[in-house]
């Protein structure tokens, strides 16, 4: 029977699905697993699969002490950074992660971050025992309305484009950079494809959807934040990779920009001692956008599905409907 270690817990349902056909282990202390304890668990007993989260760095030494009988490194997120997948890649092992199947609740989340920057919720939210202060009817005003407002979306992939509908059913305008054009988009909600100097000009708010890689690591840095409106909102969903983080909070302390909501730091979590942990204008998340039980539970449905498929554990449908023979289905994939 195959043999797969998890480095974090994930939901009953999830783990009954993977111990009805393997043997497995978890990590079920609720806090990520160091990179020593990560190694050691892989040293002490030889996993044919290694089901990791975002926070694990699959690194050649890891893959190395892992064993020659580790096939898959499979990821509790859509983004593969983490990993060494060049060595993955000549050893043989299959990288897994997920796409798509929590672009609905991520976008919700955008959606939520975007309404609580652009009208300050924050004061409220954070006042003990509620907010007493006697209503007036030019107090506490604060933002605008967003159809008044053009939001910039850095990253046209699936989650960026339902944030786009999102942000056009409120008649928010919206400008997008992204690798290439996305006409089925624009179509249906008008947005307007930029250049990356014209989304910053452009935006009220910036909303940051792209994954991290050679040309996104930290492009949101001194020199973009200037070209930004005056007053903007940043908001981060992405990687914490993306931005300069003590560039972002020199733009803040100068009233460049207005507010920032952060889902995701580098490192993670800041260090306390980090100047942007002190900024009253800008609000740190733990990294919880896909945080929700049908989410968790679509995740690990997803990378179980691809796991049974390469082992070969299910039968396979083809083009045409019946069944493939399981030694078929083997070269398939």
């Amino acid at each position: 029977m195959k043999e797969i270690f998890i480095t974090a817990e994930i939901p009953e349902k999830s783990l009954r699905m993977l111990e009805e056909k393997y043997r497995v282990d978890v990590f079920y202390d609720q806090r990520p697993m160091t990179k020593e304890e990560v190694y050691l668990a892989l040293m002490n007993k030889r996993y044919d699969c290694l089901i990791c989260t975002y926070l694990d760095q699959i690194t050649e030494p890891l893959l190395e002490a892992a064993g020659k009988q580790l096939s898959i490194v499979a990821t509790l997120s859509t983004g593969t950074d983490h990993i060494d997948k060049l060595s993955c890649q000549q050893k043989g092992i299959r990288v897994l992660n997920v796409d798509g199947v929590t672009t609905d609740a991520i976008a919700d989340y955008v959606f939520c971050l975007t309404l609580l920057g652009l009208r300050r919720l924050d004061k409220y939210l954070t006042t003990p025992n509620g907010f007493q202060q006697q209503w007036y009817y030019m107090g506490n005003l604060e933002g605008s309305t967003l159809s008044e407002l053009t939001v910039g979306i850095f990253g046209m992939g699936k989650i960026g484009m339902e944030v786009c509908r999102r942000i056009s059913a409120c008649k928010g305008r919206v400008y997008y950079c992204s690798r290439s054009r996305k006409l089925v988009i624009e179509r249906e909600t008008s947005a307007v494809f930029c250049n990356f100097d014209d989304l910053l000009s452009q935006s009220d708010i910036l909303i940051v959807c792209c994954d991290l890689n050679p040309s996104t690591m930290n492009i949101f840095n001194r020199n973009s934040f200037k070209k930004m409106k005056d007053g903007a909102i940043f908001i981060n969903v992405s990687r914490g990779g993306v931005c300069n983080h003590y560039d972002l909070n020199s733009a803040l302390l100068a009233n460049k920009l207005g507010f920032s909501l952060l889902d995701t730091t580098e490192p993670e979590p800041l260090p306390e001692e980090h100047p942007l942990r002190e900024n009253k204008n800008c609000l740190i998340f733990p990294h919880i956008a896909t945080n929700t039980l049908d989410g968790r539970e679509s995740i690990c449905h997803s990378l179980i599905e691809q796991i049974d498929r390469i082992w070969c554990i299910t039968p396979a449908l083809s083009a045409s409907g019946s069944v493939v023979k399981k030694e078929e289905w083997c070269t398939i994939n």
